[in-house]
């Protein structure tokens, strides 16, 4: 039997199950059967509690993003024994997009660098994802908690292509135009989405690619809800704020700073349940160009 196909039969099937089982069964038998997936190491999908306004009151509650047992937990997983499984691994779903958008951002710029920002880029598992499909030279300059910067400066100690930095400021980045800005899953992690957004914008990178955002396509505002992650992610079991964000409003900001969607899709892999029922069925990415 295939593994790959049996591992995406199997997360269907349980997906499914799930679904059902908060359908039909009493609230009480779905905490049991949710109880003993946990510890069967069964993934939830990404389970949600509660719904907030602001951003402190989530906080007081879950505590924030940068937790230095959280970062150390993601930095242990960067050691050269993991980095030779991640490079080994199949090419994932959320992979190929961000592989789509660099060939697609270099295929379609007339400027001759090759410099790319990638916004809570962690340890550098984007760059593995680049160096599994192309060997060219590249800058990568990854933005991070100040933390897991300099994590990351030690872990990459003598590699010139890639450069790790806690500031989006233009003077911590680079003087060469940027032809890509990544930001995969940590925008909906911010205190402050937009701030964050306002000031990746003046970096003014030819295109912007955001992906597994949880986007509300009815919602006319966004929301705050505290993530439950679970132990099989990082090795350890935290909470954190995250922000479920109007689609409406989103496309608006990027209307009005000036870029253009150029293309858009579901990361199928992601599903995010609120107190215990669906939210959303998946994620989504966008890919934008920069057109003033």
């Amino acid at each position: 039997m295939n593994l790959s196909n049996f591992s995406k039969t199997k997360k269907l099937v349980m997906g499914k199950l799930r679904e059902v089982a908060t359908l039909l069964l009493p609230p009480l038998i779905v905490k049991i059967i949710k109880k003993m997936m946990r510890l069967l190491g069964i993934p939830l999908g990404y389970e949600y509690v509660g719904v907030y306004n602001e951003y402190d009151e989530a906080v007081k509650i879950a505590g924030f993003y940068e937790q230095q047992d959280v970062v150390q937990a993601k930095a242990q997983k960067f050691d050269p024994s993991s980095i030779s499984l991640i490079q080994k691994k199949d090419i994932d779903e959320v992979e190929k997009g961000i592989i789509a958008a660099i060939f697609y951002s270099f295929s379609n710029t007339h400027s001759f660098s090759r410099t790319i920002i990638d916004f809570g880029g962690e340890m550098g598992i984007h760059y593995l994802t680049y160096l599994k499909v192309c060997k060219s030279p590249i800058k990568w300059i990854v933005v991070e908690a100040p933390m897991m910067a300099n994590m990351g400066r030690d872990k990459w100690i003598g590699n010139q292509e890639i450069v790790f930095t806690d500031s989006l400021d233009r003077s911590s980045i680079s003087d060469e135009d940027i032809v890509l800005l990544i930001a995969s899953g940590v925008l909906q992690c911010l205190d402050n989405p937009y701030q964050y957004l306002e000031k990746m914008i003046s970096l003014r990178p030819q295109f912007i690619y955001l992906d597994k955002l949880p986007i509300l396509q009815n919602e006319e505002s966004d929301f705050i809800s505290v993530a439950h992650v679970p132990h099989q992610i990082y090795g350890i079991s935290y909470k954190v704020p995250v922000w479920f964000f109007s689609s409406s409003k989103m496309m608006n900001f990027f209307q009005l700073s000036g870029y253009q969607v150029v293309f858009e899709f579901i990361v199928p892999t992601c599903k995010a349940y609120l107190n215990g029922k669906l939210l959303l069925d998946n994620y989504k990415a966008i890919f934008l160009k920069k057109i003033l």
